[in-house]
Parts: C-alpha cells; sequence; structure tokens
C-alpha cells in the first residue's frame, strides 16, 4: 500500500492557524456552497525542511442549510513510517500508519480518537508491488519486455522506457495501473530528508507495480469483490495484503499473461525468426503472409493496435479463434531459441511469477542468457535483497 485518500467525520480543531487559506470554494447561492480549508504555506515551510508533510484539509459542504464538514488527509503510507516509499507497507503496519496520523494531527492542532482514524472512509488507494531485479536483469529491460502488451480494457496507455522517467501507464477516470523504476523515481527526485540518505546507498534496481483506485466509486467497485456491497469502504476494510495481491494479480493476469504472449515478446525483435522457420511452419503461402502480417502488427502497434484494426472487420469470436491459431504458431517459433527471444520470455516469466501466474511457456531449445539462474536461486537473491531492504528501513 503507498498512497491513501481518507475522509474522517468526527474530529476536533483546536487551533485554526493551520486552515487559514481557503483551498477551494464553490458557490451556487447562500443556502448552497462548498469551501475547503488548508495552510498551504505551513506545508510547504515543513516541506522545505526535508519533512515529509502529507496533504490534509477541511471540506465544508453546505446543501440546502444543511452541512457537513469532513477531515481530507491524503497520504503516502510507506513515506509517513519511513519517510521514502522505496520499502512495502503491509498490513501488520497499519498500527504504525495510524500512530503517525495521530502524531501529524496532533501536529496541526486536531484532535481525532484512533477508532475515528481506522472507520475513516477511503476515497482512493494505491496498492504497490516491488519485484527486486538483482543481477537478472536491468529495469529497462523488464518495461522494454512489458512495453509492447499495450491493452487494457477501456484505457489509454503511454510508456517511457530509456530515460530519467521510465514507466509504463495504463490510466482512465478511475485508476491506473504503472510499472516503473522505483529507485530511478527516487534519485531524480529526492524530496525529504530520508531520501536524500537513501540515494547515498548501493541500493538493488527495483521495478514498481502500483493500481491507483482514484475515486470512491472505483474503490467502492474493487472492495464489492472481497466484501458485501455497501456504501463506503473504511481504512481498515482496503489495508488489507490479500486484496492488494489479488488486485495487483488481477491486472497483470489480465494485461500480460496474454494468449499471445510468445509471439508478442518475439514480434518485440527485431528478427523473430528467419524464412527457413517460416517454410518448415508456415507450408502455405496464405498462412505465411497472414503470419507475417500479424507479427507486424504487434510489432509496430502493439496488442492494443492489432486487436483494434482485427475488431474492425471481425467479430470478437473471430478474435478468440485468431489468438488460439496464433499461439499454436508461437509455440512452435519459440523452438528456434533466439538470444533475445529467448532472454525476453524469460523476463516475461519471471515477472509472472511474482504474481503468481504460471506463465506455461515452452522452454527454447539454446539455453537462457540466464544460466546461473533457477527459480531456487532467483527466490534466494531476492529474499537476500528484500533482507537488505528491511535493514535500509530500520537505519531511518
Amino acid at each position: 500500500m503507498d498512497t491513501i485518500r481518507i475522509k474522517i467525520a468526527n474530529y476536533q480543531i483546536e487551533d485554526k492557524h493551520y486552515f487559514r487559506e481557503i483551498k477551494a470554494s464553490a458557490f451556487c447561492d447562500d443556502l448552497n456552497y462548498r469551501k475547503q480549508y488548508t495552510n498551504n504555506q505551513f506545508r510547504k515551510k515543513l516541506q522545505e525542511q526535508g519533512e515529509y508533510t502529507p496533504l490534509y484539509f477541511v471540506d465544508e459542504n453546505n446543501y440546502f442549510g444543511k452541512q457537513q464538514n469532513s477531515l481530507i488527509l491524503e497520504f503516502s503510507a510507506p513515506k509517513l513510517i519511513y519517510g521514502h516509499n522505496f520499502a512495502e507497507v503491509k498490513e501488520k503496519d497499519l498500527h504504525l500508519v495510524i500512530e503517525k496520523i495521530k502524531q501529524f494531527l496532533s501536529l496541526i492542532k486536531v484532535k481525532v480518537w484512533t477508532h475515528e482514524i481506522e472507520k475513516a472512509i477511503v476515497t482512493r488507494i494505491a496498492y504497490t508491488k516491488n519485484i527486486v531485479l538483482d543481477d537478472l536483469c536491468h529495469t529497462s529491460d523488464v518495461l522494454q519486455v512489458l512495453s509492447v502488451f499495450n491493452y487494457r480494457p477501456k484505457s489509454q496507455f503511454t510508456a517511457t522506457t530509456r530515460n530519467a522517467n521510465s514507466e509504463i501507464k495504463f490510466f482512465n477516470n478511475h485508476s491506473h495501473f504503472c510499472i516503473y523504476d522505483k529507485l530511478l523515481e527516487i534519485k531524480n527526485n529526492p524530496k525529504t530528508k530520508e531520501e536524500k540518505e537513501l540515494v547515498k546507498k548501493l541500493l538493488p534496481e527495483v521495478v514498481r507495480f502500483e493500481l491507483t483506485l482514484h475515486t470512491k466509486h472505483s474503490v467502492n467497485q474493487a472492495m464489492r469483490g472481497f466484501y458485501p456491497k455497501q456504501n463506503d469502504y473504511t481504512l481498515v476494510d482496503v489495508f488489507k495484503d490479500e486484496i492488494c495481491a489479488k488486485l495487483l494479480q488481477n491486472e497483470v493476469d489480465q494485461i500480460f499473461n496474454h494468449p499471445l504472449k510468445e509471439v508478442i515478446v518475439m514480434a518485440n525483435t527485431k528478427q523473430p525468426f528467419n524464412d527457413g522457420i517460416f517454410q518448415k511452419f508456415n507450408k502455405y503461402f496464405s498462412k505465411k503472409t497472414k503470419t507475417k502480417y500479424i507479427l507486424d502488427l504487434l510489432q509496430t502497434r502493439g496488442v492494443a493496435g492489432f486487436r483494434k484494426e482485427f475488431l474492425e472487420s471481425h467479430s470478437v469470436r473471430t478474435w478468440y479463434r485468431l489468438q488460439n491459431e496464433v499461439g499454436e504458431i508461437a509455440q512452435s517459433l519459440q523452438l528456434t531459441g533466439d538470444d533475445r527471444t529467448t532472454t525476453n520470455l524469460k523476463i516475461l516469466e519471471f515477472i509472472l511469477e511474482q504474481f503468481g501466474i504460471k506463465p506455461d511457456l515452452k522452454e527454447p531449445v539454446q539455453q537462457s542468457l540466464f544460466p546461473v539462474y533457477n527459480h531456487d536461486n532467483i527466490s534466494a537473491v531476492i529474499s537476500g535483497r528484500n533482507k537488505q531492504i528491511l535493514s535500509i528501513n530500520s537505519d531511518s
């Protein structure tokens, strides 16, 4: 878990100095208006001192004379605890998060009981998972392999895989799913004292997977897969390891465990296979032409472009039938053991397995570029690096 926005109903402001600025306002008439109060000068001063400072404001809503006030707090759970979010925060850390919230609220002279924070309504949350790569490959390699999988239902897609802001992102009005270089992000923009100290240390490369539910509606929709339907879900409800793992697994499975994943990965190389392979597995000219056309589309436009062009003239049923057909071709072509293809397939397989997804990829004849690694010693490396990160947290 990372960024969370909560709405607290019952609280007591003991000093209005920390809410003297109008953050936003909207008026219809004397009986219908809305104002938001905060103190950005106070927040900016703390930030300049290298202190992590949550976003906060009082939301005053008057509807036909009925006034409802709420305290809104938005914070990064790991930054609240550690001062940086290179680490992950789990369900067991909720009591630490609540304690840090109380400390911050005490600083701005707001009195809130613990149970009021626990039952605060969640209107935004980011679920995250860090994957430590060590010497397996670089983060840029992972992003390059995953970038060709550019289709997520009802979402736009952007990819920047070779510069200071390395990430791929799927987004819409309700949620976004982002994969990015976490270490590079911190190194490029350390803000807190803890982050500035962190970047001085020798750290492993980490790729972060992050699903953010932007609105209360999207939070509610996601939670209904785990709880009975209700209007609000609380901090205690959503702060669950099981929910985090399942939602991230669903995203990764839907996008990257694609029925055509082998041929998609091969299309992402400059020369996926040669004419000899075509002759062996595509005896008919029409099949050969069709296969080359599909791979060209995947290589130039990714899954989203391929899918869009195909469905403009064919049915969804035909689309699924084509996936089965091309998937069979991919299983055969994979036997070439091409170096780049083999490497990319190993990277994809490793990522999927981190989310408990068995990709069922057929092993190529040629050895992988990672012969010294098997699943057992990869797990040992990851475990060792996680211990290193835990020691970093304890030093902070």
